[in-house]
């Protein structure tokens, strides 16, 4: 539910500042910069338009707990929720998290963009995600979870290297970056950038994106593994 506005309300959320503790968490971080890897070659329009034709293969989401996340961040959800993030201010369409979606978005990318990027075309993971206006992803850790419920004969140690090799979270934009549209990457905030033009997201690093523009932010997220 949205954050009750009122005066005793906001009073009480000030003493109790539910965000210390993970605020300490990331401030204890190693500071990481992102740069551009690579730059895939893509058609903006193509996966804009992939939103229309297969909105029932996408996945209606929002900060909420789910029964896999960690223990440590099933608590920076809730801290997430209790400061006032909420369905209406979380909102995101996810495409690739079912079967049929994953595999068209894995040929959209296409073989050369998947060459290109050095990664295992047998174990990839690739999502398309839509936030409107208004909308925003909380900062947070990835785990890679949805990944390895994919690949479950993937073993992966602490460090998500695996017996195919390294296990990595790129991220790149659909479209080139607009007013209001924002991606931080630990202390980094990406903005000006092109389409196409790939990051890496290191798991355990913190990283939020916001949509404060007037126009839809289209984003991929790719988790994949590198060939040795």
């Amino acid at each position: 539910m949205p954050l009750d506005f009122t005066r005793d309300a906001i009073k009480k959320l000030l003493q109790e500042k539910p965000w210390t503790e993970n605020t300490d968490y990331f401030n204890k971080q190693t500071v990481f910069k992102p740069k551009i890897l690579h730059t895939v070659s893509i058609q903006s329009e193509t996966w804009i338009q992939f939103c229309i034709d297969h909105y029932d293969l996408g996945d209606h989401m929002w900060e909420q707990s789910q029964d896999y996340y960690s223990d440590e961040t099933v608590k920076m959800i809730n801290d997430n929720l209790s400061i006032g993030r909420h369905k209406y201010n979380t909102y995101a369409i996810n495409y690739g998290r079912q079967p049929q979606a994953s595999s068209l978005l894995k040929k959209l990318l296409g073989d050369d963009n998947i060459k290109k990027m050095n990664l295992n075309p047998d174990y990839l993971l690739v999502r398309l995600i839509l936030k409107l206006p208004g909308q925003g992803v909380a900062w947070h850790v990835d785990e890679a979870n949805t990944f390895f419920k994919k690949f479950p004969d993937l073993v992966a140690d602490k460090q998500y290297n695996t017996q195919h090799g390294q296990t990595v979270r790129y991220w790149f934009p659909v479209t080139d970056w607009e007013d209001g549209h924002m991606f931080q990457i630990s202390k980094t905030i990406l903005w000006n950038y092109k389409q196409g033009q790939v990051y890496q997201i290191p798991f355990g690093v913190g990283h939020a994106s916001a949509n404060a523009g007037f126009s839809p932010f289209y984003s991929v997220a790719i988790t994949g593994i590198v060939n040795n």
